[in-house]
């Protein structure tokens, strides 16, 4: 049942860029709930900082309609949506209300999970045009960088990616890169992963919140020379990679920053288009 009040983010009209290759060029308008299960030291929005009933900082209590206001008129403009967070599978109905309204206007539509909730999960893939997911570290470190047992920031997540091979939409997998990212670590990480996934290789980039956080210092982003090394070398050693794998190095803003194996820019590679933003 769709609920009145939502805790939200101000949505963001085209803040970023599509990155699956065929929709390259466009920019999502973006919703962000505004509660996590998750307290990740390396989260975007702050998610380290959510109160005990995991509200993020800067959300605030929203009518759920001013949400399907911004939706209907960005959707309606023709510009694909993003539905992020915080963590939307923590609210399923809304994000399922959300793709309809989208996808009336026939649009490109994306929701970004952190797989914690499998059967959720499951049920936005069948509305979604693509769905973002990740496995947010290991057993050695899950917990550490997540702030929430194993249970709930792994178990679930790899069941939700094992059952993304079936679903009926695009896969957009992500792994942040920090400076500890090793092949072992993404080895496994391709062992998990979905066939039909177009694996992203992220920098992780400190917001200011973090970096000004004494317990997150340890946290470092893995430099270009290291990430494009492990893209050619994981590509190398699986050619189905070659065509479903990017790095971005530095701003996800901008697409001169997203490389494919052998150094080739995305747009040149999938459109032939060079580096241009």
């Amino acid at each position: 049942m769709v609920t009145k009040k939502v805790w939200a983010k101000e949505p963001r009209p085209d803040f970023c860029l599509v990155r699956v290759p065929s929709y390259l060029g466009k920019k999502y308008s973006m919703v962000l709930f505004g509660k996590c299960n998750f307290r990740c030291k390396f989260c975007f929005e702050k998610g380290d900082k959510a109160d005990e009933k995991g509200v993020l900082p800067d959300a605030r209590l929203m009518d759920f309609s001013e949400l399907e206001e911004f939706v209907r008129r960005e959707a309606s403009a023709g510009k694909p949506i993003k539905i992020t967070g915080g963590e939307p599978s923590l609210y399923p109905d809304e994000t399922i209300q959300l793709i309809k309204i989208a996808k009336s206007q026939n649009v490109f539509t994306q929701v970004d999970v952190n797989g914690s909730l499998p059967d959720v999960c499951e049920e936005l893939a069948k509305y979604v045009d693509s769905i973002g997911l990740d496995i947010k570290g290991n057993e050695k470190n899950i917990e550490y960088l997540t702030g929430v047992n194993k249970k709930i920031s792994l178990d679930a997540p790899l069941e939700t990616l094992h059952r993304a091979e079936k679903f009926p939409c695009f896969v957009e997998f992500k792994t942040v890169m920090f400076d500890f990212t090793d092949i072992d670590h993404l080895e496994w990480l391709y062992s998990h992963l979905p066939k039909k996934a177009f694996w992203e290789l992220k920098q992780y980039r400190p917001h200011e919140g973090v970096e000004r956080t004494p317990k997150q210092i340890d946290l470092r982003p893995a430099s270009k020379e290291q990430i494009l090394h492990l893209m050619d070398e994981m590509c190398r050693r699986h050619p189905d990679l070659e065509d479903r794998m990017v790095a971005i190095i530095g701003s996800a803003k901008d697409y001169r920053n997203y490389y494919c194996p052998g150094g080739k820019n995305l747009l040149e590679k999938f459109l032939g288009v060079g580096n241009i933003q």
